[in-house]
């Protein structure tokens, strides 16, 4: 017989991915396997047009931190993210994609 599915421990081996910047930080909700296939279709048809890549980044990053009227006065992680120089975005970005699929990574590790 398998042992049961322990929802407690699944969730505790995976924590949610926490951004910080500029001394604040926000935690990223769990996106959904069927958002992260949405995101992949979003892409593959946005093909090499930059701007139809950039909105399937935002969609996705926005199903990771909902919008929320805080955001306002301390700033929007997307926006942040999405207006990072190209490199810190991309180690950025590497780090989020990694814990949405479970990963443990860096960004987990020191927050934790």
């Amino acid at each position: 017989m398998a042992a049961p599915f322990d929802l407690d421990a699944c969730l505790a081996a995976h924590p949610p991915w926490v951004f910080a910047f500029g001394g604040r930080a926000w935690r990223a909700e769990r996106v959904s396997a069927r958002e992260v296939e949405r995101f992949l279709e979003r892409r593959r048809q946005a093909g090499a047009d930059q701007a139809k890549q950039r909105r399937a980044l935002w969609w996705l990053l926005r199903r990771a931190f909902p919008w929320r009227f805080s955001f306002r006065r301390y700033g929007d992680p997307v926006t942040i993210i999405l207006g990072l120089e190209p490199i810190t975005q991309t180690i950025t970005l590497i780090d989020c994609l990694r814990a949405l699929g479970g990963e443990s990574t860096v960004a987990v590790r020191r927050h934790e």
